[in-house]
C-alpha cells in the first residue's frame, strides 16, 4: 500500500494514469468520434468542443451563431455536428430530415430513461395505425388527463387573476406617462403564477411588499447560485483551451 502511495506522488506516474484514462474515454466513445469525423461542422477544441462560442459571442447571440453554422456547413448532408463539451449533438438543417428522424424507431439519449423510456425509446412521432405504436396508447392515457378542459379552466382563471393584478400595478404609469421597468413586473408575474398554480399559494398573502421583495430576491439568488455552480467548473477546466483559441483567433 505504501508503495502505491509513493508512486502516486510521482508526477510521471500521474501523467501516465491521466493518459490511460483519456485513452479509455476515447475508446469507449469511439463511435461518437467516428460519426463526428464524417459530418461537417465548426472547429472543436479539446474538453470544451464548440462551447467556446458562448464566451466568444455571449449567450444572447448563440442562436444567431448556430444559424450561421447551419448555413455554412449543412450542405450537402443537411446535418451539422456540434460538440457541447464532451457531448456530441447533431444539428438537423432540413425539415424533411427532421421528419424522417422523428419517424424512425431510434434509440434516444440516455437521459430520456428518466422521462419514461417506454414513451421515448420507440420514436418521438408514431402513426397510431402502425403495429409498433402500442406504447402510445399508454402514453395518451397517462398524458391526456393533464390536458383536460377542467384543468385548463383552473389554469386560465389563475393566469387571468395574476394578469389583472399586474395590469392594476401598471395602471399608475399609464395615467402619468412615467417610464417603467417592465422586467420587474414580468418577473413578479412569473413567480406569482408558479406559486399559485403549483403550490396554490398567493405570494402577497399575509406579507408586506418588503417581504415579497425579499422572497423574490432569494429566488433570484438561488437561481444565480445554480447557474454559477454549473458554469464556474466550465470556466476553470477550459481556461487554457480558451486562451489558446483566442490567441489563434486574434492572430488570424
Amino acid at each position: 500500500m505504501c508503495i502505491i502511495l509513493d508512486l502516486l506522488h510521482e508526477p510521471s506516474v500521474l501523467y501516465l494514469l491521466l493518459v490511460v484514462v483519456c485513452i479509455l474515454i476515447l475508446w469507449t466513445r469511439r463511435k461518437h468520434y467516428t460519426l463526428s469525423w464524417q459530418l461537417p461542422g465548426p472547429l472543436a477544441l479539446p474538453l470544451v468542443g464548440n462551447s467556446y462560442i458562448i464566451f466568444e459571442t455571449g449567450v444572447d447571440k448563440v442562436v444567431n451563431k448556430l444559424h450561421s453554422y447551419m448555413s455554412t456547413y449543412r450542405s450537402p448532408s443537411r446535418l451539422v455536428r456540434f460538440w457541447n463539451g464532451p457531448q456530441l449533438y447533431i444539428l438537423i438543417g432540413d425539415a424533411s430530415v427532421a421528419f424522417q428522424v422523428n419517424k424512425l424507431t431510434v434509440r434516444k439519449p440516455e437521459f430520456t430513461k428518466y422521462l419514461g423510456g417506454l414513451y421515448f425509446k420507440q420514436g418521438l412521432v408514431s402513426d397510431p395505425c402502425l403495429p409498433d405504436s402500442a406504447h402510445w396508447k399508454w402514453a395518451r392515457k397517462t398524458v391526456q388527463p393533464a390536458f383536460n378542459f377542467d384543468n385548463f379552466t383552473q389554469f386560465v382563471s389563475k393566469f387571468h387573476k395574476e394578469s389583472l393584478t399586474t395590469v392594476k400595478a401598471l395602471e399608475p404609469y399609464a395615467l402619468t406617462g412615467d417610464s417603467v421597468f417592465l422586467l420587474e413586473y414580468t418577473k413578479k408575474y412569473a413567480y406569482r403564477t408558479v406559486m399559485r398554480t403549483m403550490f396554490d399559494y398567493e405570494l402577497e398573502q399575509h406579507k408586506t411588499d418588503e417581504e415579497c421583495e425579499m422572497l423574490l430576491g432569494l429566488l433570484e439568488a438561488m437561481f444565480q447560485h445554480f447557474q454559477n455552480r454549473m458554469t464556474v467548473p466550465v470556466y476553470q477546466t477550459v481556461h487554457v483551451s480558451l486562451c489558446l483559441y483566442f490567441s489563434i483567433f486574434r492572430t488570424e
